[in-house]
């Protein structure tokens, strides 16, 4: 068999458009970007779905990094990586360009029963490349804000009332346990690392609604996801529906 060498891996970053993205991955960073498109997140390293890193250096180059891993498992990876060690790697890097506010979110810990059936919690860690004036993050809920307190204030519509803010600057790292409603305010360039988890969760519950052509709100759902109600949706649609058929 061929003698095994390790090196430094360089990975070739995976860009993604977001609608609160920027072109700070370019001016600021160098890096040369799709055109005529606002990248939101450049994968760094990722081994996560069908978006794997791919290898630019050395005997590797042009192999992603899942299928290295593959080749290699644990004398890539080590012995000590935790459950999934064998099959996946189990950091994301990316790198966050906020021009926008982000959406609220919440991520459940490990062995949270609303997870799918295989699916980790999300812990995750911020490092503040650079930020504008007004840039700042939500890390958590002011103190003495509880469930009820919480609740009334998004029944009122001002949930930004429940949380905490920090302003950032270059420098600043943030720690955001899973568990811990979080979001970034524009505009900042951020380092984020965490573990390999598929899916963000919203931090406010959303609703749905159904508005009538006067203008009146025909039916109001229940806060989701929970409280969503498809067959109860459906039949207010098709009461709308029939009210607002021109008569003979």
């Amino acid at each position: 068999s061929m003698p095994f060498t390790l090196y430094p891996l360089k990975f070739q970053p995976l860009y993604f458009p977001k609608p609160w993205g920027g072109r700070n991955l370019a001016s600021e960073l160098g890096r040369d970007l799709p055109p005529h498109s606002r990248i939101g997140e450049s994968w760094e390293i990722s081994d996560r779905g069908g978006d794997s890193t791919p290898v630019v250096n050395g005997e590797y180059a042009g192999l992603t990094l899942h299928s290295l891993i593959k080749r290699l498992g644990p004398r890539l990876l080590g012995e000590k990586t935790g459950s999934r060690s064998s099959t996946r790697f189990p950091l994301l890097y990316k790198i966050l360009d906020v021009e926008a506010l982000l959406s609220l979110q919440v991520h459940p810990p490990d062995g949270y029963p609303g997870l799918a059936p295989g699916e980790e919690g999300k812990t995750e860690f911020w490092y503040v490349l650079s930020a504008g004036r007004k840039a700042k993050v939500v890390s958590g809920l002011r103190e003495g804000v509880d469930r009820l307190k919480l609740e009334e204030l998004i029944r009122i519509h001002h949930p930004e009332k429940a949380v905490r803010e920090v302003p950032i600057r270059a420098g600043d790292g943030i720690f955001v346990p899973a568990g811990r409603v979080h979001t970034i305010s524009p505009p900042c360039l951020i380092d984020d690392m965490k573990n390999t988890a598929a899916r963000a969760y919203k931090g406010w519950p959303d609703r749905l609604f159904i508005v009538g052509k006067d203008g009146k709100i025909a039916y109001a759902g229940g806060a989701g996801p929970n409280g969503f109600m498809p067959h109860e949706m459906e039949l207010a649609l098709k009461k709308v529906l029939q009210r607002s058929k021109p008569h003979d």
